[in-house]
């Protein structure tokens, strides 16, 4: 489904189910990676203009709102360009979406450049 995204539904989508194609995979993989480090880079840039990043557990609960907001960005505004992600709906990639966000947070908190 994610490799829909760049190839096209007609290609990733139309395959057999039973079938392992890598190149469907590999572009899958790439589509993914991009995003992720596409809205990373969002997430550093809300948080670095909020200038929150003093305490973990605001970066935490910064990320966690973050990843609901992608959630619902992704699986209602995207989606309907994009149909066959509304399938994917639910607590369980809601809660991905979070730990995402959590995780990009605390990455950035981590490493961030702090005054000596």
């Amino acid at each position: 489904m994610v490799a829909a995204l760049s190839m096209g539904p007609d290609y990733s989508l139309q395959s057999p189910a039973n079938v392992f194609n890598a190149g469907v995979v590999a572009i899958a993989l790439v589509t993914h990676y991009v995003l992720g480090v596409g809205f990373g880079l969002v997430l550093g840039f809300v948080i670095a203009g909020l200038h929150v990043e003093t305490s973990v557990g605001t970066m935490q609960v910064i990320g966690a709102v973050f990843g609901a907001v992608l959630y619902l960005f992704n699986f209602f505004v995207v989606a309907s360009a994009f149909p066959w992600f509304v399938e994917l709906r639910g607590w369980g990639t809601l809660i991905a979406h979070m730990i995402f966000g959590v995780a990009a947070a605390l990455l950035y908190w981590k490493l961030a450049r702090r005054p000596s």
